[in-house]
């Protein structure tokens, strides 16, 4: 029973080894936040700002932007709030594996979602 307590800690171990070396390896957020996968898929973690700047979408300021992401502490209002309560309508801005649109924050009449 000691050695099988053993292995699956030596186990545990290893994984979590493993994990960390991984995230360790992985590319960090580009300007745009994305960054590539482990098998070089490109995805996004937040809105696609270049994306939607290069589209003509109504976004927030660069530096509002980046003082957020640099803090731990960033609450969801804040994120909400560094965004203009009225913009233009969203462009699309992909499709999902499922085949539904994907816009950005601002439905039809400009009203921040």
């Amino acid at each position: 029973m000691l050695t099988l307590v053993a292995n699956n800690n030596n186990l545990f171990i290893l994984l979590c080894t493993l994990l960390l070396l991984l995230l360790l390896l992985l590319p960090p957020q580009d300007q745009c936040f994305g960054r590539s996968d482990e098998l070089g898929r490109y995805h996004y973690h937040q809105l696609p700002l270049c994306l939607l700047e290069l589209l003509g979408g109504t976004m927030p300021s660069r530096s509002e932007w980046n003082k957020l992401r640099g803090t731990n502490n960033a609450t969801l209002s804040s994120w909400i709030a560094a965004w203009p309560v009225r913009g233009t309508p969203s462009p699309l801005l992909g499709w999902g594996l499922d085949g539904v649109p994907i816009y950005g924050p601002y439905d039809e009449t400009g009203t921040l979602l």
